[in-house]
């Protein structure tokens, strides 16, 4: 059994879900192997504590009327205007068969190549597919960004701490982070003026007044 427990009841299905929630509790539903579907419900702020603990990839037990089940929090639905929770649902997996889930990847350290390079870091992934038995499914991947010495250097799968019993679901050559070069900004550079350019221009117009002006005076003559 986990270390985590979370109490739960059944349901209440007299009673609307909007009601529910705005008592503080959450409906949800249970499922998964040698489990009957059930409606339950919990209370809002303990399954807050649950899921900042376990997330999405840690085993914890519900305590339903004093029966524990091994169950994964596999969905989570959040109100698009409260953000607060609107329904849950816990999958029982076969604890004696492996299952395909996401584990988070966690930073820790800072990379010399930013603080002292000024790089960019560059991140490929937040999370990786693994493979393995309920029982030993990690909480999340640690990664040590320390190990990011200078620009260009980066860590792939291949330069994972992988527990026993899990296996990698993507290939080793995958990259996870990388320190870019730092970008550099673009200096437009102002077009130099032609020396005497202006001057001609102006000359040009005068010399078209002056001709104008010979010619009328030619016409005036003619009159």
């Amino acid at each position: 059994m986990s270390q985590i427990t979370l109490e739960v009841k059944p349901r209440n299905k007299e009673e609307k879900v909007k009601d529910l929630r705005k008592q503080g509790t959450v409906p949800c539903v249970l499922y998964g192997y040698e489990v009957e579907n059930l409606q339950i419900e919990c209370d809002e702020q303990e399954f807050h504590k649950t899921f900042v603990k376990a997330g999405e990839s840690t085993m914890i037990d519900l305590d339903l009327d004093g029966k524990k089940t091994s169950v994964l929090i596999h969905k989570v639905d959040l109100d698009p205007v409260t953000d607060r929770y609107s329904h849950i649902d816990f999958f029982a997996p076969d604890m004696k068969k492996e299952i395909i889930t996401h584990v988070a990847i966690n930073t820790t350290g800072e990379a010399p190549g930013v603080k002292d390079f000024g790089g960019i870091l560059i991140t490929h992934r937040d999370s990786i597919e693994v493979k393995c038995l309920p029982k030993d499914l990690p909480h999340e991947i640690v990664v040590d960004l320390s190990q990011l010495k200078e620009l260009h250097d980066s860590i792939s799968v291949a330069d994972l701490d992988i527990p026993n019993g899990v296996s990698v679901q993507i290939g080793e050559d995958n990259l996870l982070f990388v320190i870019d070069a730092p970008r550099k900004e673009e200096v437009i550079e102002k077009p130099e003026e032609v020396e005497g350019e202006g001057e001609g221009e102006g000359a040009g117009e005068a010399k078209e007044g002056e001709e104008t002006g010979e010619a009328k005076e030619g016409e005036a003559k003619k009159e």
